[in-house]
């Protein structure tokens, strides 16, 4: 299909002309000195734990799609250019924790912008009160209220039992009827992937999905045009990390630290930065 065959350079041209009201990654930053319109309009902290620019250019461009909170896109400068496995996993948590903690007091809430059961989620929610929202876990629980048997489209079959790992774990797995790694490789979504990712979706759709997950954030801006073909509902997952985090911000909650995410108690770390060590309760 025509429609479906775009670049990433392509889906960021689409949404940034869109008609919803949109602000450019600069204006969406706004400081605490906002006061009354800061506490209206939730901050919110997102992070692209790769290393991959125009992935996060591509999740700024959503969130801009999203006038009633101010959304900051960022990645850290060190760790690997994609997430696929464990050693992505662990290389990037440090420097993604880091960068969260560097921008303590900026935000309300942090959504984590990797379509994973992501190390730096759990660790983050250790180290700070405001909620941390994973994308993979907000977009399965999303699916779970627009249908009862959902399925997840992801870039590779490398994820597909990490996915499924994961879903146990949030004990949603019965709700999941199927995930497809459908590309080689994450990074094959800069190119035009998208004709794969629709057909692999419409055949979960005719094995019985009733609703689609994007399984993975660089997917950011195909929602629309899959609904259109599909005829099902297709949770994008910035979409779901942003509703959820603004919800909790506005109902008023906050990490629990009563025992799984309470604070570490502090520890000598030898040769970890300051903002890593500062995680750590005195």
């Amino acid at each position: 299909s025509s429609c479906s065959l775009w670049s990433h350079r392509t889906l960021l041209q689409r949404l940034r002309s869109s008609v919803r009201p949109r602000r450019s990654p600069t204006s969406m930053s706004r400081t605490a000195s906002c006061g009354a319109r800061a506490a209206a309009r939730p901050r919110i902290l997102v992070v692209n734990p790769n290393t991959s620019a125009s992935f996060t250019e591509l999740l700024a461009a959503r969130a801009g799609q999203w006038p009633q909170l101010d959304a900051v896109c960022v990645n850290p400068g060190t760790g690997p250019a994609s997430i696929e496995g464990a050693m992505d996993d662990v290389l990037s948590a440090a420097p993604t924790l880091e960068l969260i903690l560097g921008r303590r007091g900026s935000f309300d809430a942090v959504v984590v912008a990797c379509i994973s059961e992501h190390s730096a989620i759990a660790a983050a929610r250790e180290a700070l009160a405001e909620p941390v929202v994973g994308v993979l876990e907000a977009s399965a629980m999303m699916a779970c209220q627009v249908g009862e048997r959902f399925a997840i489209v992801t870039s590779n079959k490398r994820w597909e039992p990490l996915l499924w790992r994961a879903l146990e774990t949030y004990g949603l797995r019965t709700r999941c009827c199927a995930v497809r790694g459908c590309l080689d490789r994450v990074l094959d979504l800069e190119g035009d992937a998208h004709a794969t990712i629709l057909q692999a979706a419409q055949e979960m759709v005719e094995g019985g999905a009733e609703v689609i997950v994007l399984g993975c954030a660089g997917m950011a801006g195909l929602k629309e045009a899959l609904e259109a073909k599909l005829q099902v509902p297709v949770v994008d997952p910035l979409d779901a990390g942003l509703a959820m985090a603004t919800a909790l911000v506005t109902a008023g909650l906050s990490t629990s630290k009563a025992n799984t995410y309470s604070r570490p108690g502090f520890k000598n770390c030898p040769n970890v930065s300051p903002l890593l060590q500062s995680a750590y309760a005195r």
